[in-house]
């Protein structure tokens, strides 16, 4: 605490980062993943006999994102006066 302008008041300043890791270093907060979309396209099907399945169309796992969203971070700087 900090003394007020009155005997008995007090001051403070105060400093707030919140997510202080991306503050630092705003790398730490990006992540990678894979889409979430169908990757083939499959057809089940039943002679009477066996059943069995077609697939077509395979896409791969090409489909990447990035997301910085976890890389914020806040600041805040403040002063409290208290009479």
């Amino acid at each position: 605490m900090l003394p007020g302008l009155r005997t008995n008041d007090q001051s403070s300043v105060f400093f707030t980062i919140r997510n202080l890791g991306n503050f630092l270093n705003d790398e730490w907060g990006i992540y990678n993943f894979q889409s979430d979309h169908d990757i083939v396209d499959g057809q089940a099907l039943n002679d009477g006999v066996d059943q069995y399945y077609i697939y077509r169309n395979f896409r791969g796992l090409r489909d990447k994102g990035r997301s910085g969203r976890g890389s914020s971070y806040l600041v805040k700087i403040g002063f409290s006066y208290r009479f």
